[in-house]
């Protein structure tokens, strides 16, 4: 059992670096002290509030994040094949591992009752994605949709 569980770990860690190798080519995990303030909360039916955010190319973001529901959770940026790419690290970790699953500075696991800080710049036009993948939430649901206009 626990060379199944490195296993899993191993192969969580490479498609992890694979995800965020593709990742850091679009938009960019910062800390900027002049980033415009975003309140997102976690609601007690697993969704974001807001669950939708509309930015300007080139504009950081300060996600301030905010789970006061008994249940963890977790908020990963990204568009939609970077989602499902994360999303496949959380398929392939034990529940109890879920926590551990990286990031790579697009993201923050956010335990029960817990916050967090999350400063974010937009690159590129578009839609990207904000969802929580730990076991049956994204499926759920659990997602919210930045508009990021020129």
């Amino acid at each position: 059992m626990a060379r199944r569980s490195a296993s899993v770990g191993a192969l969580v860690m490479l498609v992890a670096t694979i995800s965020a190798c593709s990742a850091a080519g679009s938009d960019v995990a910062t800390d900027r002290a002049d980033a415009r303030v975003v309140e997102l909360t976690v609601s007690a039916d697993a969704r974001f509030t807001p669950d939708r955010i509309e930015v300007q190319t080139g504009e950081t973001i300060r996600f301030v994040i905010e789970n006061p529901t008994a249940s963890d959770h977790e908020m990963f940026i990204g568009p939609a094949d970077e989602q499902d790419r994360h999303h496949a690290q959380h398929v392939g970790a034990p529940v109890p591992d879920q926590a551990a699953v990286p990031h790579f500075g697009y993201g923050k696991f956010l335990p029960a009752f817990g916050d967090a800080v999350l400063d974010y710049t937009f690159s590129q036009a578009g839609e990207v994605l904000i969802g929580c993948h730990l076991p049956g939430h994204y499926e759920g649901g659990h997602v919210a949709t930045v508009v990021v206009s020129p």
